[in-house]
């Protein structure tokens, strides 16, 4: 018998996903753009997402957060303020969806600045890769053009930055228009979930969902009206209700509310009920200009059967549930959500005028930030309406179609005719008792009476091409409505404008798309017409710089005439480009050249948002200079706050435990908290510093009260951050007798300009303003309800003609293109003082001295002097490329030059180069040297052989009559120092740094900027103490793209950013007060700025130098009087060397030493 052989089993070779070769088949264009679009927007949400000072309402929510994450309880909850020690809705502080992404933040994270803000810049990366559900809506590339502007927004991208509710609130209402939309086109109940699911969460992140709610039903009601009457009757109760509305919104009937706590009386305004009640009905008839009369909403409604409605409703009240209960640890969260949100937000928020803004607030806010995506909405309207008459509806063609009306009538006609002709899929539910059931496709055969009916209305309108055109119309609702209720809402504030924002982008790409999808790109290609892009972008550039010449062009002085030259050369220029796309015209059609001009002006828009969007986001996120900012932090704080932490590791390194690992956090600090008697609590800084001290346990908040009384117990903290407007008038000397010295005078917190000092100027003054209709008696009086009273023809509708008026283009051009403001208006804000114990500020403790680190008296002794020639007066001192030492010798009207080799060489200029009284010198890389000629009133050149080379600016006067000294006196006001940008008076100083030649106008209070041939570029400030403004400055240095100017009389250096050429911004970064600079002195003390920032300035009232850090911290201070070699008699010019060592010239002492400084920091 044989032997069975074993089976042979051949295995099986396991095959894992990650041996699997990827195919790459699935990628393409579009997914590139979106995938580039989604890199870009998580670069631009993370980068220096905890630069910005944490606001006002930041540190509300960052601290509310963290208090729930760490477990410490304190929460109260609802409209009553019960008490609970998790976490627990409360319609002040909006819903529970920020801190629980928060808390999930902070948990893989950490806490910290970056971190709170990190759950809004996921909401802004999500939105941008969420325009990927639009293509069914709107097409493939109109979606990908919604993905780019909202990348582009400023506002969009400043508040997906920013630790607010706003963020997380506008992507879900993004998600439940989409899904509502996405499911009326599709009727799958998956679209119907996700709507149901974001407006539970938009519910549970703040209570704005009444108002995004209000629109969104109001445009269904009117389209199911417009069914269910036909467009005849709907026209009719349409008007007859806004002839009610627009009865009330005229005549203003009003009546008595429940009042707040913090409000004397409440009322109700019907005139704005009637406003919200008209533009509903206006706005609903304006886009029901393109309905048919088709039975969408009945079709869409047949999709929602029990199982739908059913899941729908589970995905809401599963969603809103779990938030509002905190996942089920606050039951009651359910009631409060439901009730205290429209109670809170209907009875106080929009009854009480937050911020008490004007009606044209978000006018003003899109008109400076959203330009491109609003003008784009404001045209695609135009065109989308265009050609329509009343009542008259075109649901398949348009002038933005590529085919006229006749040619799409036909090939409509034909798709009925192939529908009908043959099967065609599509997505109606079969009926059962009348009710839908399922959601298979069927097919459309005619077999029974339902299939005829699905026939018959597949004749009058294609479903699925109908619901993207009705959901171009509620775009343009939608930012009309949004426009309107949030322009009537009590609260108005700019993190608001992201609501109107988000419609204005997505109809925007739309006209975006209709215009590229319009250009025959065959023909631009072939008639060279793609050169009206750079010629419609020149063109734009062009009207926009004749505008501002025209508005600067008033006047007869030398100034005004050379500037209407300038605006006839530019309009030369536009008819030049003109001709140009006349010619163009005649290679290829209007058309073409008008859509590829458009497109050069979008472009060029675009690049205006770009910007806005970088400078707004990561150059001055927290400076008010921006209308974006409101109540923000002063960039000031977290500085002091890096001080107190420094301070207190120093002072309690030895005290640490677990939850303290480095020490410092039980130093004890007193800080205001507030004017006990004010409902408000005036002065009090618990925001944001009740954040930043979060860690710490020795905190001790003081009202005004108290601090008007301090004792001995409360005088033992080595801190004290006190608002000023809670100090007593002794508190400083008091302070001061208890061992404490001023370290900081600077903001708390700021906003942008209210006010002005000729009361016309700022944007709120506009409501008073007879030059629009208004009445100015009305300022400073206000209703019941906080909000200021004005009396204005049309209700100040004039007010919108403020772009249109030439005399207002200057200021506008200013503001738009680099954010310089009126010099009537200045920055205001809430001020703090910061004291510090004597013996740990860094501060000097005597004269003959020097304080370095930790305040250990040292004596600094001087590397020697430079010999040579002596100098008569040795003011203004420079080092050049090759480190020779340059010295200012004023009355001997000439610049001494210490060369390395020992030898001294002279430059005083002969015939037109001759100097006279020279008090600053700058020489730049090339070794040309740059004279501050004072009493010549000009800046002189000379090449490095010491040859006269140029010289600009000029002397309108004498001094006194035969002195031979010129100036030239503007005033320091804007309109002289306008009208006279090169004139000098007493020109002190100068820096060269960039190709750009800095020059302190001592006498005319401020600084010209021009280039390295003396053509004028610009000039930042005014005479007067403000912020940006001057008395008497002297000292200049350059460092870390910022101007550093010595403000000699004001007693302080102020640092100002540049801009992109080189010209100074109108607003500091960061100001400090410099001890011993005096009024009415004329010592010239200089300053010298090394490449950290490090700031030396002469204080020759106390013969002695300081060294500051970037930010102001005194680090050392050396000197005294006497002329040994520690001394420093009356120090004026200062410069670094390359080594880091410092050249200071002494005016008593007639000489140049060098210092080499400890390492200090």
């Amino acid at each position: 018998m044989r032997r069975a052989q074993p089976l042979q089993v051949r295995r099986r070779q396991s095959s894992s996903w990650l041996d699997r070769s990827i195919a790459f088949g699935w990628l393409n264009s579009e997914l590139i753009g979106y995938l580039v679009l989604i890199a870009l927007s998580v670069f631009m949400h993370l980068w220096q997402l905890g630069n910005m000072a944490m606001h006002h309402d930041e540190s509300i929510h960052a601290k509310y957060s963290w208090q729930f994450y760490m477990g410490k309880g304190g929460f109260q909850c609802g409209i009553d303020n019960a008490a609970s020690d998790t976490y627990c809705y409360n319609p002040v502080f909006h819903g529970p969806t920020l801190y629980l992404s928060t808390y999930l933040s902070y948990f893989l994270f950490g806490a910290s600045d970056a971190t709170a803000r990190l759950p809004m810049a996921v909401a802004g990366i999500a939105l941008v890769a969420s325009c990927w559900m639009l293509r069914p809506l709107v097409g493939k590339r109109a979606a990908l053009l919604s993905a780019g502007l909202m990348v582009l927004s400023p506002t969009l991208l400043y508040f997906t930055r920013f630790a607010r509710h706003d963020a997380l609130a506008i992507l879900f209402t993004f998600w439940l228009m989409v899904g509502l939309f996405r499911f009326w086109q599709e009727g799958r109940s998956r679209w119907l979930n996700l709507a149901m699911a974001s407006l539970a969460l938009l519910w549970a992140t703040h209570e704005l969902v009444f108002i995004i709610g209000f629109i969104i039903i109001s445009f269904l009601a009117q389209r199911w009206l417009w069914e269910a009457l036909g467009s005849k009757k709907f026209v009719i109760a349409s008007g007859i209700l806004m002839a009610i509305t627009g009865v009330l919104m005229i005549f203003q009937p009003h009546v008595s509310l429940p009042t707040a706590a913090n409000q004397t009386a409440n009322e109700l305004n019907f005139g704005g009920l009637g406003l919200i009640g008209f533009s509903t009905l206006l706005f609903g008839q304006l886009v029901s200009l393109r309905w048919s009369e088709a039975p969408l909403f009945r079709q869409g409604l047949r999709y929602v059967n029990k199982r739908v409605f059913w899941q729908a409703f589970a995905s809401f009240a599963v969603t809103f549930i779990v938030l509002f209960s905190t996942f089920f640890t606050y039951p009651r969260g359910i009631i409060d959500g439901l009730f205290a949100g429209i109670s809170y937000w209907f009875g106080t928020q929009q009854t009480y005028a937050r911020g008490d803004q004007p009606w044209f607030y978000y006018f003003m806010q899109l008109g400076i930030y959203e330009l491109l995506p609003v003008s784009l909405t404001l045209v695609g309207l135009g065109g989308w309406l265009a050609k329509i008459g009343w009542r008259k509806a075109v649901t398949n063609s348009s002038i933005w179609d590529e085919a006229g009306e006749e040619t799409a009538k036909p090939a409509a006609d034909a798709t009925i005719a192939e529908a009908v002709a043959e099967p065609a899929v599509v997505t109606i539910e079969p009926i059962s008792d009348g009710v839908p059931v399922g959601e298979n496709p069927v097919v459309v055969a005619g077999q029974t009476s339902y299939m005829a009916q699905a026939e018959a209305e597949i004749r009058e309108t294609t479903f699925e091409e109908t619901v993207p055109a009705i959901w171009l119309g509620f775009l343009f609702y939608w930012f009309l409505m949004a426009l309107t209720l949030f322009s009537w809402a009590g609260e108005k504030m700019p993190w608001l404008t992201i609501h109107m924002t988000l419609p204005a982008v997505l109809a925007g790409a739309w006209a975006l798309d209709k215009i590229v999808d319009r250009t025959n790109w065959a023909e631009t290609k072939r008639s060279i017409a793609w050169l009206a892009i750079p010629l419609g972008s020149i063109a734009f550039a062009l009207i926009i710089a004749i505008m501002g010449a025209i508005g600067a062009a008033t006047g007869a002085s030398q100034q005004v005439m050379s500037t209407r030259v300038s605006a006839f050369l530019l309009v030369v220029l536009l008819l030049i480009v003109g001709v140009l796309l006349w010619m163009l015209i005649q290679r290829a059609r209007l058309r073409v050249i008008a859509a590829c001009a458009t497109l050069g002006i979008l472009a060029l828009l675009g690049l205006y948002s770009l910007r806005s969007s970088v400078v707004a986001a990561y150059i001055q996120p927290d400076v008010p200079v921006e209308f974006l900012v409101y109540t923000q932090t002063a960039p000031d704080m977290p500085v002091i706050v890096r001080e107190a932490e420094r301070l207190a590791i120093s002072q309690t390194r030895n005290s640490r435990s677990i939850e303290d690992p480095t020490g410092g956090h039980t130093m004890k600090i007193l800080i205001s908290s507030g004017d006990e008697s004010s409902p408000s609590r005036e002065g009090g800084l618990n925001q944001p510093l009740d954040w930043y001290f979060r860690d710490w346990t020795n905190i001790q908040w003081v009202s005004k009260g108290q601090i008007a009384t301090l004792d001995q117990t409360m005088l033992d903290a080595p801190m004290a951050i006190f608002s000023k407007s809670n100090l007593a008038a002794d508190t400083t000397q008091r302070m001061e007798q208890a061992g404490y010295v001023q370290l900081y005078d600077t903001y708390h917190n700021w906003w942008f300009p209210e006010s002005s000092s000729d009361g016309l100027s700022s944007y709120k003054d506009k409501l008073y303003d007879p030059a629009y209709g208004c009445d100015p008696a009305m300022k400073g009086q206000q209703d019941v309800n906080g909000r200021s009273k004005f009396n204005c023809t049309l209700g100040g509708a004039f007010i919108l003609t403020w772009p249109l008026r030439p005399s207002n283009w200057v200021t506008m051009r200013e503001y738009m293109l680099s954010r310089e403001l009126p010099s009537t208006v200045s920055l205001g804000g809430r001020e703090i003082v910061v004291f510090v114990k004597r013996d740990l500020a860094n501060l000097p403790v005597g004269e003959g001295g020097a304080v370095a680190g930790t305040g250990s008296t040292l004596k600094l002794v001087s590397e020697g002097q430079l010999l040579g020639d002596e100098p008569a007066e040795p003011r203004g001192i420079t080092t050049g490329p090759d480190g020779s030492v340059y010295i200012a010798d004023a009355p001997n009207n000439r610049i001494l030059i210490y060369q390395t080799d020992s030898q001294t060489k002279i430059i005083s200029g002969t015939n037109t180069g001759a100097l006279l009284e020279p008090s600053g010198v700058a020489v730049d890389e090339q070794g040309f040297v740059y004279v501050a000629d004072t009493w010549n009133a000009r800046i002189a050149k000379f090449d490095p052989q010491g040859n006269f080379v140029t010289s600009w600016g000029s002397g309108s006067e004498e001094l006194q009559p035969g002195s031979g000294k010129r100036l030239t006196r503007t005033g320091g006001t804007v309109e002289g120092n306008n009208a006279n940008p090169l004139g000098f008076f007493g020109p002190r100083n100068l820096v060269v740094s960039g190709g750009r030649v800095y020059i302190a106008d001592t006498g005319n209070k401020r600084v010209v900027v021009t280039d390295t041939d003396g053509n004028y570029l610009g000039q930042v400030g005014t005479a007067g103490a403000g912020i940006g403004q001057f008395n008497e400055p002297i000292g200049l240095g350059t460092a870390n793209n910022s101007l550093y100017v010595g403000d000699t009389w004001n007693g302080r250096i102020q640092v100002f950013p540049l801009d992109a050429n080189g010209v100074p911004q109108a607003t500091p970064s960061v100001q400090w007060p410099v001890a011993g600079w005096q009024t009415d002195t004329y010592l010239d003390p200089f300053i010298a700025v090394d490449t950290q920032g490090r700031v030396a300035a002469a204080i020759p009232s106390k013969n002695q130098v300081a060294l500051y850090g970037a930010t102001g911290q005194l680090l050392l201070v050396w000197g005294g009087q006497g002329n040994d070699d520690a001394s420093t008699g009356q120090p004026s010019g200062m410069a670094f060397a390359p080594d880091g060592s410092v050249y200071v010239s002494e005016k008593a002492n007639r000489r140049i030493q060098r210092w080499v400084l400890p390492k200090v920091r």
